[in-house]
């Protein structure tokens, strides 16, 4: 929406007004991120609580609706992007990977956390060449 607005504004001030938008959306998408892994450790099932304290079951349905709102709110923020981004470079480069979807990107986080402590701290039994 916002993008398509500054589309039609005088060239200086599409400009600008896509200039500010490139400016909100780290930030933004840094908070929807962490927000979501509180919400996600929350529930207790993601990552999964080893010590099999789990939340009630009200508090964890009030916990995975507000991971799932916050998932749609960074796939909301990350269109925004795209499509600011398609504006300023209308010709995207064909050697371009295609692009991760965040909301993926921040669940697979704690997965991410758990394969590099148990397979490439140096500390590790798992972390040897003939294993």
């Amino acid at each position: 929406e916002v993008p398509a607005l500054c589309k039609g504004l005088p060239s200086r001030s599409s400009s600008v007004g896509l200039a500010r938008v490139a400016f909100l959306v780290a930030p933004m998408r840094r908070m929807l991120t962490q927000e979501m892994h509180q919400a996600l450790l929350a529930t207790g099932r993601w990552p999964l609580d080893p010590t099999g304290a789990s939340a009630a079951s009200a508090q964890r349905e009030a916990s995975q609706a507000r991971a799932l709102r916050l998932c749609s709110g960074l796939l909301r923020l990350q269109r925004v992007d795209e499509a600011q981004s398609g504006m300023e470079s209308p010709a995207p480069a064909p050697s371009m990977p295609s692009p991760q979807v965040w909301a993926s990107a921040a669940l697979a986080v704690p997965l991410i956390e758990r394969f590099h402590y148990h397979f490439s701290r140096h500390e590790s039994e798992l972390c040897r060449i003939d294993k």
